[in-house]
């Protein structure tokens, strides 16, 4: 099986080798910061793809790294719905939401230079992985 983000043309993206999970996201002036927590543990949303950041948005701010045209792509909800497995596959699309997770200003200041699509279930918080892992 074929990861769903990697087929975003001029990309580079990927899924996830091993899940991530977070609880706590909060973006504050375009900021955004994330616990990490273990996926058997309570959270809100996990990761489907990661990418670097395209060359013409290199920045931490969510915002703007949210309206770039490649980054919606590799976070659409059709990538989302594609990269769900298990029971998470039967519940109806219109429950899942997408979102950006740029690095934080600390992380970029560090070089981190990688965003997530993280995905979560509309006002539930659940245990457990939803997407699937791509070795």
């Amino acid at each position: 099986m074929t990861c769903p983000a990697s087929a975003v043309p001029g990309a580079k993206a990927a899924c996830v080798k091993e899940t991530e999970c977070w609880g706590g996201l909060v973006v504050s002036a375009g900021d955004t910061t994330a616990r990490r927590l273990g996926c058997e543990e309570t959270h809100s949303w996990e990761t489907y793809a990661i990418a670097p950041l395209p060359a013409d948005s290199l920045t931490y701010d969510q915002r703007d790294l949210a309206r770039h045209p490649t980054v919606k792509k590799v976070c659409a909800k059709a990538v989302l719905l594609a990269t769900r497995h298990g029971s998470a596959k039967n519940i109806a699309g219109n429950k899942w939401i997408s979102d950006v997770m740029p690095p934080s200003s600390a992380q970029f200041d560090k070089g981190v230079r990688v965003y997530r699509c993280v995905g979560a279930l509309a006002g539930a918080e659940r245990a457990g992985s939803v997407f699937r892992p791509f070795p």
